[in-house]
């Protein structure tokens, strides 16, 4: 294992390296600097540094992935964030196939089909209106935004399962409802700046890894951890 880590991380670009370690010493400094609590501070930085990973096309992201979201919930809990937090109890044996079937079927990033993309937006669209009418009954805050942001997230994972690039999109919807989410949060007791910006930081990401995952679709080689 050592041994592959060392092997992607020598793969790795130097952007993507002061990326990664960039992103995630910035979450971390600013929810001291805040003076935020050490559970957000801990969400963020791990938080940051899993999709920073995942961006570069690691297969190991998704046991950061696994840690990341089983903190996360307790984030989602305390702001009543309903849907996020019970989908996050769904994506951690999600988190745990991905990765176990990346590493059986040799899964690499790939583009899908305008018919598969679209077929997967429109089911996208149908079960974030499903989830609306579940948050509302679950008395939850931010109803509309919950629900999108829990269907784009399901969404994602399904199709980052299979390696699909336009997993990367759905993703980048979720980062923006995200931001928006937790940015109404702030004015609450239990609102994070340090969850705050890690969301805001996350658009960013999701650029980059549609970006890495689109080349390295069209690459021969792959360095996997």
């Amino acid at each position: 294992m050592i041994d592959k880590i060392k092997k992607w991380y020598n793969a790795l670009t130097l952007i993507q390296k002061f990326w990664i370690a960039g992103s995630t010493l910035a979450i971390m400094l600013l929810g001291i600097v805040s003076g935020d609590n050490w559970v957000n501070i801990l969400i963020g930085t791990i938080g940051m540094f899993y999709v920073s990973v995942y961006a570069s096309g690691a297969r190991g992201a998704f046991l950061l992935g696994v840690v990341y979201v089983g903190l996360y919930t307790i984030i989602c809990l305390e702001n009543r964030i309903m849907l996020d937090a019970l989908q996050n109890i769904i994506l951690i044996p999600i988190y745990i196939a991905s990765f176990i079937h990346w590493g059986k079927r040799n899964i690499r990033p790939q583009n899908g089909t305008i018919k598969q993309n679209g077929f997967f937006i429109i089911i996208t669209i149908v079960a974030g209106i499903s989830f609306y009418f579940v948050s509302k009954a679950l008395h939850g805050n931010y109803s509309a935004l919950d629900a999108s942001n829990t269907a784009c997230t399901l969404a994602a994972m399904a199709l980052g399962y299979y390696g699909f690039t336009i997993n990367w999109l759905m993703w980048s919807v979720n980062n923006v409802l995200s931001a928006i989410t937790f940015g109404l949060a702030l004015a609450t007791p239990t609102g994070s700046l340090t969850v705050f910006a890690m969301k805001v930081i996350f658009m960013i990401n999701g650029f980059i890894g549609w970006y890495n995952f689109s080349k390295i679709s069209k690459s021969e080689n792959l360095t996997r951890i």
